[in-house]
């Protein structure tokens, strides 16, 4: 009996399996955003969290802590609602690997701003303010808005 068409029958078999296999690896690992677009995006994500930096030093410094309380306040509100908008919906999808460490970066500068405005908050309320902390915040947040 001639094997030769048994032969066949298995090595086509096995390479119509790992062809399937190695679909489905390449659609689990395929990022959803290109690296083009991810790299857009994450040029206006670091571009919006400069702006709410920006925003938010200005209003501290320019608002006088014993009678703009509640300009403040106000600023305050509208700020904290425009952090949700800060970061791109897409930037939450399967990024290509390179951009990966970046947004990752961009995100902990984004997570800074809220201590930041935590003790900002509190000179407004009449709290002692950590002087040290809000200095050390901000190095940070300017570091990772320089470096990436």
């Amino acid at each position: 009996m001639d094997r030769k068409p048994l032969i066949i029958a298995v090595a086509l078999l096995f390479v119509v399996f790992f062809g399937v296999w190695a679909g489905k690896i390449y659609l689990e690992n395929k990022p959803d955003v290109s690296r083009e677009e991810s790299e857009i995006l994450l040029d206006e994500y670091k571009e919006n969290i400069s702006e709410s930096y920006r925003e938010l030093n200005t209003n501290y410094e320019g608002l006088d802590k014993e009678t703009q309380a509640t300009e403040w306040e106000g600023f305050s509100r509208d700020w904290m609602q425009n952090q949700t908008d800060v970061r791109p919906p897409l930037l939450d999808k399967k990024l290509p690997k390179s951009s990966i460490d970046r947004r990752n970066l961009l995100m902990a500068a984004q997570n800074e701003l809220l201590p930041l405005w935590t003790e900002y908050n509190k000179a407004f309320t009449g709290k002692s303010v950590n002087e040290e902390k809000i200095s050390r915040l901000k190095q940070r947040v300017e570091d990772i808005l320089k470096n990436t």
